[in-house]
């Protein structure tokens, strides 16, 4: 990554809010599902929970997070983990999306 291009956590999550679970029609964002972002030389690590264990959308949140992150510059490398713990719950979502549910 060049000097001049510096990637915060905070612009990635920013881009997170392109990524929707298909199931609620809301962003991971609001959802409370990104848990963490780690940055490190262009390699990007994002750890997002499921709203339900072994929810069968893993590929797609995969998929959407490594082409919206992808794309943004100095990016070298996008991993997408699904930690068991701690376990999302509705308390994650954000107060001005819950009535939407």
């Amino acid at each position: 990554m060049s000097t001049d291009t510096i990637l915060s956590s905070e612009q990635v999550i920013l881009h997170l809010r392109g990524l929707i679970d298909p199931e609620l029609c809301l962003n991971v964002v609001d959802l409370g599902m990104v848990e963490s972002v780690r940055i490190d030389e262009g390699r990007v690590e994002i750890d997002l929970l499921l709203t339900s264990p072994g929810c069968p959308l893993q590929g797609v949140f995969t998929t959407g997070a490594q082409a919206i992150v992808g794309a943004l510059p100095g990016v070298t490398s996008v991993v997408v983990n699904f930690p068991e713990l701690p376990p999302w719950t509705t308390s994650r979502i954000a107060p001005e999306v819950l009535d939407q549910l």
